[in-house]
């Protein structure tokens, strides 16, 4: 399920968290291989990389949305409630003819 204004794709956090858990996965496997990792310049790498694809990415959907791509130009939704054509409706106010006015029970 997309969220509105998305194209239904993945997206770019998602694949950028998903290739920090995959590095993360990958240097605990080189650790259990024997190799030797610099633990600091690995986090340094890691971060760095991460922070890149994160501004790299917003920035491609903002230049999307600028040309009209991502779905930016959406209609708006119709003022009130939506009704199905063909069906008579009396009042659109949720719980008007119940006891107690529109709010429901008093």
């Amino acid at each position: 399920m997309s969220t509105p204004g998305t194209e239904g794709g993945p997206r770019i956090r998602t694949v950028v968290w998903g290739g920090v858990l995959a590095a993360l996965g990958g240097g605990l496997l080189a650790v259990a291989q024997g190799y030797r990792v610099d633990l600091q310049l690995a986090a340094i790498g890691l971060l760095a990389f991460a922070g890149a694809a994160l501004l790299g990415g917003s920035l491609l959907s903002a230049f999307r949305r600028r040309d009209g791509v991502a779905g930016a130009t959406r209609p708006a939704a119709p003022p009130g409630p939506v009704v199905a054509p063909g069906v008579p409706t009396t009042d659109a106010t949720p719980g008007a003819d119940e006891p107690g006015g529109s709010r429901g029970r008093a």
